[in-house]
Formats: structure tokens, C-alpha cells, sequence
């Protein structure tokens, strides 16, 4: 994936991975459709066993259960909790910091630059360089002897 062109004014400093909403696709509400369908056959079978071993086979009912509120309610609303790459961007003109997806280029958050943070545009921001001043003294007199005018000699 290509990463935008950031101004100058903004450095990307390091990137992270959050747990991001992501539009479900048709393949995605399929798979998540087939497993509730196996999770479902799953607790059939730890209903059957939990007779012999009612502690350990509740846990696993529970956990089943679980994933299927998590895929139903992700069906629902038609995204999903996934871990997503993002930028940390310091922009040093707003003085802010914002946290941006990689996948999408979305902006997820942004608070103000700590005191820190903003000490650390100093160092990373090229100054201009000044103008050379203008001097003040008279154009320099060249160090070899001038030549003599024609029609004369030495």
C-alpha cells in the first residue's frame, strides 16, 4: 500500500496497530454465517459431554457463545473489530498529534502535542538557511601587478 504524501510540516514518526471497525464484505458475513453454524454443532456435541464433565465443557459452551454474540452483533452492524496499522503523525503546524489508518488514511484520533512533542520540532525541522550578509568593505585589490598599459615597456 502506498503512503500518502505528507506536507512538510507533518513527519510520521512511527506507526501502530488498533483495533479499527471495517466494513464487512459478502465473503466476511458468509464466513462469520458458517462459523455460528459450526459454533452451534459445537455446543450441541459439549451439551451431549457435559454430563461427564460438567466443569470443564461449561467453559467451552461459554466461550462458543461469546464468539457467537461477537459474529452476530458484527453481522449486525456490519463491521468488525479488526487490528489495523496506523501512522503516529506529529503535525507541527497545528501542534497536534493524530493517529491515521494505513488502510484508509482515516483519521482516529488526535489530541494536542505535549510540551515534549513540540520541543522535538526543533530538532527535526530544517531551519532556512539565513542570507549571507552584504559586506561593507571595498572590492578587494588583486595581489598581482596590473599589466602595463600597450606601448609601453618595463
Amino acid at each position: 500500500m502506498t503512503e500518502p504524501k505528507q506536507p512538510e510540516t507533518i513527519r510520521v514518526i512511527d506507526t501502530e496497530t488498533r483495533l479499527l471497525p471495517v466494513d464487512m464484505s459478502m465473503e466476511n458475513t458468509l464466513d462469520a454465517a458458517r462459523r455460528i453454524a459450526d459454533l452451534e454443532g459445537h455446543i450441541r456435541d459439549y451439551e451431549r459431554e457435559r454430563r461427564e464433565s460438567s466443569e470443564r465443557i461449561t467453559g467451552q459452551i461459554k466461550s462458543a457463545r461469546g464468539e457467537i454474540l461477537e459474529l452476530s452483533a458484527a453481522i449486525r452492524a456490519g463491521v468488525v473489530k479488526r487490528e489495523i496499522e496506523c501512522q503516529i503523525q506529529h503535525d507541527y503546524a497545528r501542534g497536534v498529534v493524530r493517529i491515521v489508518r494505513t488502510d484508509t488514511a482515516d483519521t482516529v484520533d488526535e489530541r494536542p502535542m505535549t510540551p515534549d512533542e513540540q520541543q522535538m520540532a526543533m530538532q527535526l525541522v530544517d531551519p532556512e538557511p539565513s542570507p549571507a550578509p552584504k559586506s561593507t568593505l571595498p572590492d578587494p585589490v588583486p595581489l598581482t601587478d596590473p599589466e602595463p598599459p600597450q606601448g609601453e615597456t618595463q
